[in-house]
């Protein structure tokens, strides 16, 4: 697996990585025509991924968490001891590269738990793109 890189370009920042434990990382986020002392601190969850942007496969690399994960897998400090702070407490709830939580992913029976959702047009799908309908077929009986 391609490890995520030293320095990263977003947004027309130069993210530069001054830490990494286990699964988290700091980057120094720096304006490179700005002041140093305006610099911010994220510390991340590199998300592995085996597609690019199209959804083509390709093969597993490290990836920035998307601008949706912010709060849950990055979190940007303007201060590098509140980032080292957040660093050492993230580093220990995930210890571990790519791996995924199982927890309340199936109902005892090997079947994943059927949960709606609405989506964008207001109708109600599964997580994974079925409608409600075949939710109740596949997971009648309860």
């Amino acid at each position: 697996m391609t490890s995520l890189p030293a320095v990263v370009g977003k947004a027309g920042f130069e993210l530069t990585m001054i830490r990494r434990v286990g699964r988290a990382a700091i980057y120094r986020q720096h304006l490179p025509s700005g002041n140093p002392d305006h610099d911010a601190y994220e510390v991340i969850v590199p998300q592995v991924r085996n597609t690019d942007y199209r959804g083509q496969p390709v093969e597993p690399y490290e990836g920035y968490p998307a601008a949706e994960s912010w709060g849950k897998k990055g979190w940007t400090f303007t201060g590098f001891a509140q980032a080292a702070q957040k660093l050492k407490q993230v580093a220990q709830k995930a210890p571990r590269a790519g791996t995924v939580s199982r927890k309340n992913r199936s109902d005892g029976i090997g079947s994943i738990r059927c949960v709606a959702k609405a989506s964008r047009l207001g109708v109600a799908r599964l997580k994974f793109g079925r409608p409600i309908g075949q939710c109740r077929q596949t997971c009648s009986g309860r």
